[in-house]
């Protein structure tokens, strides 16, 4: 066992840190679900640090091992390959000129092969969590009207919201109010509120749709507005919910921050079709 942690215990924290680099490349181009687990992502930041850590740790120890070898030639050039390569050299380094191994090339085919599994394990950690994170929805209810939402989106507390939910990821905002019977405004009368309020404080707005559907259970008029604000273009959507089996409705304001509102827009509109007044009903 000894021995087998001299031969190649460089070559297991090169392939430990390649998996860790896999699940950050496979998390910022694919997961979703670390940007809504903390946790997860302090864990990730710490293993990264250790092994940055713990990669500048054997740089030192054979840059030192290099200089100090009497029979090595080129020492400039394996210092220099040392720090550029690190975690390619360390393993070659370690068994040829620290071990004094013969029977390099296989086992550096060996780490090669390593590397790309590596690679692929890391990448894939994340697609995983991610699929089972897409399974996933949230529900709330506030006051009698329950909102299902996909994956992606967490409930956090904005004050002058009934409720409100995010994706950090895709940087949409979603917030609602509740309207029931004691209410005097109509959904007619706080469409077109909003619309004022849109208009006169979010910079330059102009209306790309008006979309008005209607299921079994409600009637949703929608508006999508683009604006740029402090040189910044949103996605701004505006709708109600009317439901047809209360005077109860809810408004949303939604924001997207991206250009294109086809991304967002069934989304949006499935997440509306999908809301439910259930106060009579078993939660």
């Amino acid at each position: 066992m000894k021995k087998f942690i001299k031969l190649y215990w460089p070559m297991m924290i090169s392939i430990f840190f390649l998996i860790i680099y896999g699940i950050m490349i496979g998390t910022v181009f694919y997961s979703e679900a670390i940007f809504e687990n903390d946790v997860f992502g302090i864990i990730m930041v710490i293993l990264t640090l250790l092994f940055v850590i713990a990669i500048y740790g054997e740089m030192i120890y054979f840059i030192i091992k290099a200089c100090k070898n009497k029979d090595l030639k080129h020492k400039g050039l394996w210092c220099v390959g040392l720090y550029l390569f690190h975690i390619a050299l360390f393993p070659y380094f370690n068994l040829k000129y620290v071990c004094g191994e013969k029977k390099v090339k296989s086992k550096m085919f060996l780490f090669v092969f390593l590397v790309f599994i590596s690679l692929l394990v890391g990448f894939y950690i994340p697609v995983l969590a991610d699929n089972g994170y897409k399974d996933r929805t949230i529900s709330i209810v506030e006051d009698g009207v329950k909102i299902k939402f996909t994956s992606g989106f967490k409930e956090i507390d904005v004050g002058e919201f009934d409720f409100y939910v995010k994706d950090r990821r895709r940087q949409i905002n979603f917030g609602g109010f509740v309207y029931d019977e004691d209410d005097n405004d109509t959904a007619n009368d706080v469409m077109v509120a909003r619309d004022h309020w849109i208009k006169t404080t979010r910079g330059t707005v102009t209306v790309l749709d008006t979309i008005t559907e209607e299921t079994d259970d409600s009637i949703i008029n929608t508006n999508i507005y683009i604006g740029t604000n402090d040189g910044i273009k949103n996605m701004y959507y505006i709708s109600t919910v009317e439901f047809k089996n209360s005077n109860c409705f809810v408004n949303v304001i939604s924001t997207y921050l991206h250009d294109d509102y086809l991304d967002y827009k069934d989304e949006l509109l499935l997440i509306l079709k999908n809301m439910e007044y259930i106060e009579n009903k078993e939660l």
